[in-house]
């Protein structure tokens, strides 16, 4: 078991929080964020410190950090904040739900984080400081490379490889024997069939707005039987 602390105050830090106290043998201890950032003098019931002293109340040798943010700045955030904390010494947390399948040899980085549902195929591999949100699939012999972050439910097809940097909205997709160069941006169900250019950014058609209302709608639905009847007309 490992005392960490974790870098930020938001949702997410809430989110990551969570998990690892009731699905992990970590010990959360304090938060800590940027000094001008710091509103506060507690979260979640823990005290939150200045990220430019905290080794001297909190010591590398005898704490571990977490850095669980969100894709800002394509990643480059966490990227940076992950490099500042190892600087500083610190040995990094990975966080694997217990609830995610993985297979013997699976190559997983530091600061990693693997939420529930998703399946780390045989022969994959994540590099560091990575974010697997839930139900995501990582395919045989697929790479994600550092600093990614994948959305709930992305598909990542066997032998394929994420460059660095990348972000994948939720229900996208990643063709095997494909390649997504550096720092592209995947949005919501959008699929990628052949080798992208770096920075490029992917979207999916957006959905079609109907001219009807959602009270019109009721009206000439056909409903199967499997959903019962209709009722005078509606």
């Amino acid at each position: 078991m490992a005392k960490v602390v974790l870098f930020g105050l938001s949702e997410t830090t809430e989110l990551i929080h969570f998990y690892l106290c009731h699905d992990s043998d970590h010990q959360v201890v304090a938060f800590t964020v940027d000094e001008k950032y710091l509103t506060q003098k507690s979260f979640c019931g823990l005290p939150v410190l200045p990220f430019e002293e905290i080794e001297k109340t909190h010591p590398p040798e005898n704490y571990h950090m977490g850095v669980f943010l969100g894709f800002r700045d394509v990643n480059r955030l966490r990227a940076n904040k992950y490099a500042e904390a190892k600087s500083k010494g610190y040995t990094m947390i990975t966080y694997i739900s217990s609830k995610a399948i993985t297979w013997p040899g699976a190559v997983i980085g530091e600061n990693c984080y693997v939420f529930e549902q998703t399946l780390i195929a045989p022969f994959a591999t994540l590099g560091n400081n990575v974010v697997a949100l839930a139900g995501c699939l990582i395919g045989h012999h697929s790479i994600i490379s550092d600093h990614c972050f994948l959305s709930a439910r992305t598909v990542v097809l066997g032998c394929s490889k994420v460059g660095n940097y990348c972000v994948l909205g939720a229900n996208s997709t990643v063709k095997d024997l494909v390649t997504v160069a550096d720092s592209c941006v995947v949005g919501v169900g959008a699929e990628i069939t052949k080798n992208t250019q770096p920075s490029q950014v992917y979207v999916s058609d957006p959905p079609r707005l109907l001219e009807k209302s959602s009270e019109q709608l009721s009206r000439w639905i056909t409903w199967s039987a499997g959903h019962g009847k209709r009722r005078n007309g509606s």
